[in-house]
């Protein structure tokens, strides 16, 4: 919609309860080259509603919208030395 704010893209965790989340970013492991997910959806705790955050390998997700609002999440890389720096596709 034209004045709807920007969001997050949506993605599918698959599994026994399936679950549909936010995209907030890639991460790539220096050391394996692998690539996880940081997602977030929201859960109940004590019947009080939070929202939850965790990381996931990528391979696991299932994309439900187009591929070009994926290239708009940020990207990182997780340095063999523990440090966090900005993603570039040269450094792939």
């Amino acid at each position: 919609m034209k004045n709807e704010p920007p969001s997050p893209p949506i993605v599918l965790l698959p599994g026994d309860d399936p679950v549909i989340c936010y995209l907030l970013a890639w991460e790539q492991h220096e050391r394996d080259g692998s690539w996880w997910a940081y997602i977030t959806w929201p859960r109940e705790r004590n019947g009080q509603p939070y929202r939850h955050v965790t990381t996931v390998s990528a391979e696991r997700l299932e994309p439900l919208e187009s591929a070009e609002v994926y290239a708009q999440v940020p990207r990182r890389v997780l340095g063999r030395n523990g440090e966090l720096r900005p993603w570039s596709p040269l450094s792939s």
